[in-house]
């Protein structure tokens, strides 16, 4: 088999000053990508030091939410008012706040009066409203079905919370492929 030659090459010479036009914007385009590898890696490390501390809490989150699944299916059991316990549960996390707002020097009203806008406390009344109506539809599919079961549907929280999230307010919270 005969090779072909190669082709020669078409490349013109260029002027030297030319040559030294695309040298700077070659050398400029380096600086502009190595800054912005700089700044990204110093967004990621403050990213990682903001989100630690949500992390951890989120995973005690899931623990005690997987606790309080678990007792409150061995209460239901005991009565046929499931209600009764979500009303009992919900005294006691009052009790509980009060407890962890006060170590700290915080009144309860204090803490409401420090709200940016008074009228946020509204999002806080309408929130409470649901998560009652979410503890008594937990206490009630407890009381039918086992725990292993309850559970894992309940996390189901997290798509619904995904879904809102986008749709009301995505301008403030990150979505991306690395969240």
């Amino acid at each position: 088999l005969q090779r072909s030659p190669r082709p020669r090459s078409t490349t013109i010479a260029r002027a030297p000053a030319d040559q030294l036009a695309d040298s700077r914007r070659t050398r400029s385009a380096e600086l502009r990508i190595g800054r912005l590898a700089i700044e990204s890696r110093r967004a990621a490390a403050d990213s990682a030091a903001r989100f630690g501390k949500g992390l951890k809490f989120g995973l005690l989150t899931g623990l005690l939410f997987g606790i309080s699944n678990f007792l409150t299916r061995v209460g239901v059991r005991q009565t046929p008012f499931p209600i009764i316990g979500a009303a009992i549960s919900f005294s006691f996390a009052l009790v509980g706040y009060l407890v962890v707002l006060k170590p700290s020097g915080i009144s309860l009203p204090r803490a409401v009066r420090s709200l940016k806008r008074p009228r946020l406390a509204g999002w806080f009344v309408i929130d409470g409203f649901i998560r009652a109506l979410a503890l008594i539809c937990t206490y009630v599919a407890l009381q039918s079905t086992p725990v292993v079961i309850v559970s894992p549907i309940t996390a189901a929280q997290v798509l619904f919370a995904l879904v809102f999230t986008y749709a009301a307010i995505r301008k403030f919270e990150a979505f991306s492929a690395a969240v």
